[in-house]
């Protein structure tokens, strides 16, 4: 009997949940590799393991993510894979061939994480121990932690499992398949009926994905406030991280913004993932993390806490959208990822100035642009300039109609804020 015992811890966020991707990717591989010995050698009997170690997911950046959306069928017992080069058995009977000790194993794995059970036991027989050793978090970004045990002995490996499940995964999975609300905690079931609240007040049933975007992200930023005072003591609890903090105690710090904003995309079937990394630069910024959408056929940057003011529930203010479904190049700016991640961002038209025509390349169309905004009543308007430098522009002409105005410039992402 031989033994064996590994960790695997992961404090990064997860992202989107891209399991059956790499494994029906992983079953191909099998299959086409079964065939191709068998047009090469008579089918025999196998006493040995079959093992497969799917490879790793790109990082948080990665996902979708991640989109977290079922995109195959595990073959069972009822329906074994069939193969085509076998001929029919003396008795009429076409033979069937059993599933992969890999294929058992994954389909149980599956069926564990998706049950939301925390701790259990996978048995199977004719698998070595050899084929446990996988990147399990980047196979199931579901997971932030993810503990085993295991033993081999009569030709099977039995192994003990104790996982943990990502911010938010449970709620959003529980939302999108109700029998699995029964699964949940007292705590989870309180932030689960906050984020239900939410999503009956801000969306509405013949919104598109870019407006039901844009009402969370405006949601979180308008009821939630950074926890700047905890995170500067070094403080922060765990309820700072994860939707808890958001929707149940209003207080949070980057992580709680993008695993609730993340839960809410998943929930309403918008492809996001999370991305870690560092704010303010990679030589003075600290730890930090936001997200990335699709929109259509293209993937959009989005940082819902540094579309917050810190420490205020902004008093009023306009809501900012500057880091609104930005560019890879905008987000460079400030934000440098821990890993590369792919498919990039490159597209504008989700942006939120491109998309609400708050772009402007001249001193005339700033001078348009504001007086338009001040005639429509808004209290303030940011504009995005595109070559030209928002520092360079003349304020005066605003001063033809109001009395006395402020401004902000970020000089990070070239806006220009027009306060009246």
């Amino acid at each position: 009997m031989g033994e064996l015992t590994i960790s695997a811890f992961c404090c990064s966020i997860a992202l989107g949940d891209v399991f059956l991707k790499k494994l029906v990717l992983v079953l191909i591989l099998i299959s086409v590799l079964f065939l191709a010995s068998c047009a090469t050698q008579p089918a025999q009997p196998s006493d040995g393991a079959a093992s497969a170690s799917p490879s790793s997911a790109p990082s948080e950046s990665g996902a979708p993510s991640e989109s977290g959306e079922p995109v195959g069928e595990f073959p069972d017992d009822d329906n074994p894979p069939v193969n085509p080069d076998d001929t029919q058995s003396p008795s009429g009977e076409t033979p069937t061939t059993e599933p992969f000790p890999a294929e058992i194993f994954f389909a149980g794995l599956w069926e564990h994480t998706q049950a939301f059970d925390e701790t259990f036991t996978l048995t199977v027989a004719g698998m070595e121990l050899s084929g446990l050793e996988i990147d399990y978090l980047g196979l199931l970004p579901s997971l932030t932690s993810c503990e085993y045990s295991a033993t081999e002995a009569d030709g099977a490996v039995t192994a003990e499992f104790t996982v943990t499940y990502a911010p938010g995964y449970k709620l959003a999975a529980a939302y999108l398949n109700e029998p699995l609300i029964l699964k949940l905690s007292d705590r989870e079931l309180q932030t689960y009926g906050q984020a239900v609240s939410v999503l009956g007040e801000v969306i509405l049933p013949d919104m598109t994905d870019y407006e039901k975007e844009l009402a969370i992200h405006d949601y979180i930023v308008d009821n939630c406030v950074y926890d700047l005072d905890n995170l500067a003591a070094g403080t922060v609890s765990d309820d700072m991280r994860e939707p808890y903090g958001v929707l149940v105690r209003k207080v949070a710090i980057c992580s709680g913004y993008s695993t609730t904003f993340k839960m809410f995309m998943d929930m309403l079937g918008i492809e996001c993932d999370i991305i870690s990394g560092i704010g303010n630069g990679a030589e003075y910024g600290g730890d930090h993390a936001w997200n990335r959408v699709k929109l259509g056929d293209d993937y959009y940057l989005v940082d819902v806490t540094w579309d917050d003011p810190v420490g205020t529930n902004n008093d009023g203010r306009a809501v900012s959208h500057t880091y609104f479904n930005v560019t890879d190049e905008v987000m460079a700016r400030d934000h440098t990822p821990d890993k590369p991640y792919s498919p990039s961002a490159f597209a504008t038209e989700f942006n939120y100035f491109y998309y609400n025509k708050l772009v402007i390349g001249s001193q005339a169309e700033f001078d348009a642009a504001v007086a338009a905004a001040h005639e429509k009543g808004l209290p303030e308007v940011t504009l995005l300039c595109v070559g030209v430098n928002a520092a360079e522009l003349d304020r005066e002409a605003v001063f033809s109609y109001v009395k006395s105005f402020s401004y902000s410039i970020d000089d990070s992402v070239n806006t220009i804020t027009i306060i009246f």
